[in-house]
């Protein structure tokens, strides 16, 4: 079962989300590969105050909308 729903929404909770990749036989327009239709929704990059930086949107972005790959170091 896919943890995404036909218009690219996560319904389903999971540890982990795997995507199809190269590897796999379906269409480039199967709805399992979420992440790499690209971000859909406007972004800002900003300096939070004490926390370093954050990313958020001024739009409103559905509940279990894919946002953006988001990585970098942790630093404690």
């Amino acid at each position: 079962e896919l943890p995404f729903n036909p218009n690219g929404y996560l319904v389903k909770r999971k540890a982990m989300v795997y995507e199809c990749g190269d590897q796999c036989r379906c269409p480039p327009s199967c709805r399992n590969r979420v992440s790499q239709k690209g971000v859909k929704n406007q972004l800002e990059v900003f300096k939070t105050n004490g926390k370093g930086w954050g990313v958020r949107s001024w739009d409103p972005i559905p509940a279990g909308s894919f946002i953006c790959e988001y990585t970098g170091e942790v630093l404690s």
